[in-house]
């Protein structure tokens, strides 16, 4: 299925299923959220468990990290001592390499009782030979066989849900057993640089890498992070707007040039539906796939990279201001790519309040259409200054998401916060084949959201803009952004920027393509020429405000009312909450910028 993974806890937080076709044999693969033991809280973890629980599955695999072998095993426990067939997969085998050693399988499936496997990630055939072995196994326990329990100090550490189950107490009771296994299992590798002895210690986890001493530092490492977004739209500024303006002259110039000498005899409406409706509209809004595939790719790089995890470390004393905590900031990062995932990351959050809090201030976080809009307007208007001007619109809402999340936090009672503790996972180099693959679909994504839903929305707002007589400027959809352009005017927005504003409802995107429509038609002009010769740079970096803290589009507030139980009372507040606000800021951004003589 190409399912996305990532280096921090909470990237798949529904069950995933797939299938795979293995030697004439038709294989169902159910994808668990990951969990570090049976009787955990979020509702992800419950996930898993009740489907650990209900005993459907033909073979449990337990996938262990073999940098973190020590940490792990307690879940290892818990799921030996149920009655269903188990099979332990290792991974990261070749980051224990680096480190200078190497897990014996063997041992440890002679010791465990049950099957062990390593897969290494980066090679197909890898994925086969464990897939292969797990059919096995599993035909195994469907014949009848009694699955394979193990015995001795490990089958004593599974607790139960009624006598409580202590993650940090089971740690603690099987060191002892784990040392002297993991001793015996780890084998150093020749002319490692670890030798014999000190293959032990990665495994524990007890000390930081070197660089984390920077990267997880209280004031450095903030300062890094901030480094990092500041350099992330940098380089989506550099490499895509060039792209980006290529494919404008190159695709949508000549393409509307044919569609005019092809559409010259057909009625007048046909030609400028095509031209000015869904070319203008959807097909401008195409030409940011560019943009768009180098802002994933960075992405991509940082989570699949291990940074993530350290950042959720350097933000937690921060989130602790919000009542939140670092884990809090995973589901927010993932909000720079789309509302929707970043809403449903907050399941991974085990407390109630710092749940509910996280999903209301998700949508606040610029996604991905709304920074194509950001970072094609700042394009525009502000040339090699746009870098600057995107990424204090970007600031300013962040800004807003404190202040929001301060406001929303004095409703709540003082509760209890939970310190965060996380895994640290290993840093190492992005794999570049799951890269493009995840920023393939990704870009695949917005392309079909281009092709339909958008080109629907473009076709609609041409149509408001021909009917009833052919003429923009007496036309419907005329008549409603005049109805709304006194609100618009205090923020130096005419009627036009306006009802693009409010088209991002349905996608963010879609402000450009409304734009692309409202201003079609002067003199064969492209929208960049003409959004130049129209519009002052004051109103063009008011309506960016505007754009970034505006209410989110239909998709995240649908998926926000599911993630409240329904309750109208917190779909109420972030629409309110956020269309008053947006227009706040566009009046202040536009008089700071005619002040500034924009």
């Amino acid at each position: 299925m190409a399912q996305h993974t990532g280096n921090w806890p909470g990237k798949t937080v529904e069950v995933a299923v797939g299938n795979a076709a293995l030697d004439g044999c038709r294989v169902r693969i159910v994808d668990l959220p990951g969990t570090y033991s049976l009787f955990a809280g979020s509702p992800e973890e419950q996930v898993a468990r009740e489907y650990i629980l209900a005993g459907e599955a033909d073979l449990v695999l337990v996938v262990l990290n073999a940098l973190n072998l020590e940490q792990e095993l307690p879940f290892l426990a818990e799921v030996l001592a149920l009655p269903v067939p188990v099979m332990v997969v290792l991974t990261m085998l070749d980051m224990t390499r680096r480190r200078g050693y190497t897990v014996d399988t063997s041992f440890l499936e002679e010791r465990l009782g049950v099957p062990v496997a390593a897969l290494d990630g980066r090679r197909r055939g890898s994925y086969a030979r464990v897939l292969r072995r797990a059919v096995a196994v599993a035909e195994e326990g469907s014949a009848g066989a009694a699955p394979r329990l193990p015995s001795g100090p490990l089958a004593g550490l599974a607790g139960s849900a009624e006598s409580g189950w202590d993650p940090v107490a089971a740690a603690a009771r099987v060191r002892p057993w784990a040392d002297a296994l993991l001793e015996r299992a780890l084998v150093p590798v020749p002319d490692g640089r670890g030798g014999p002895g000190a293959a032990t210690c990665p495994v524990r986890g007890d000390d930081l890498e070197p660089a984390d001493r920077w990267l997880t530092h209280p004031v450095w490492g903030l300062v890094f992070l901030l480094g990092v977004l500041g350099a992330t739209f940098w380089l989506t500024f550099n490499i895509g707007i060039p792209l980006q303006a290529w494919m404008e002259q190159t695709l949508v110039v000549p393409v509307a040039t044919w569609l005019e000498r092809a559409t010259a005899d057909a009625p007048a409406w046909v030609g400028a539906l095509l031209v000015d409706g869904l070319l203008a509209g959807a097909g401008t809004v195409a030409t940011f796939a560019p943009l768009l595939a180098v802002f994933f790719t960075l992405m991509a790089v940082l989570e699949d990279s291990g940074y993530m995890a350290r950042a959720a470390v350097v933000t937690d004393r921060f989130m602790h201001r919000l009542r939140l905590h670092g884990k809090s900031f995973l589901p927010l990062f993932m909000g720079f790519g789309c509302s929707v995932p970043a809403i449903l990351g907050a399941r991974t959050i085990e407390w109630g309040w710092g749940r509910l809090l996280t999903v209301l201030l998700a949508p606040v976080v610029p996604c991905a259409g709304r920074l194509a809009v950001l970072t094609y307007i700042g394009g525009v208007f502000f040339g090699r200054g746009a870098t600057l001007v995107v990424w204090s619109i970007v600031g300013l809402a962040l800004l807003f998401l404190v202040g929001f999340g301060v406001v929303l936090s004095r409703f709540s009672g003082r509760g209890e916060q939970y310190e965060l503790v996380m895994e640290l996972p290993a840093y190492r180099l992005p794999d570049l084949r799951a890269t493009w693959r995840l920023v393939g679909r990704r870009v695949g994504d917005f392309l079909v959201r281009a092709g339909t839903l958008i080109i629907a929305a473009s076709a609609l707002v041409w149509a408001a803009g021909y009917l009833p007589g052919g003429d923009l400027e007496t036309s419907y959809i005329a008549r409603f952004g005049r109805w709304l352009e006194p609100v618009g005017l205090w923020a130096g927005l005419d009627w036009r920027l306006v009802v693009a504003v409010l088209t991002g409802l349905v996608a963010k995107e879609n402000s450009v393509a409304a734009l692309g429509v409202l201003y079609a038609g002067f003199g064969g002009a492209t929208l960049t020429e003409t959004l130049r010769a129209t519009v002052s740079p004051a109103s063009a970096v008011a309506f960016m405000a505007v754009v970034a803290l505006f209410v989110p589009c239909v998709a995240a507030l649908a998926t926000l009312w599911r993630e409240t139980s329904g309750q109208r009372l917190w779909l109420a507040v972030v629409v309110a909450g956020m269309a008053v606000s947006s227009w706040a800021a566009g009046f202040v951004v536009y008089r700071l910028a005619l002040l500034a003589g924009l």
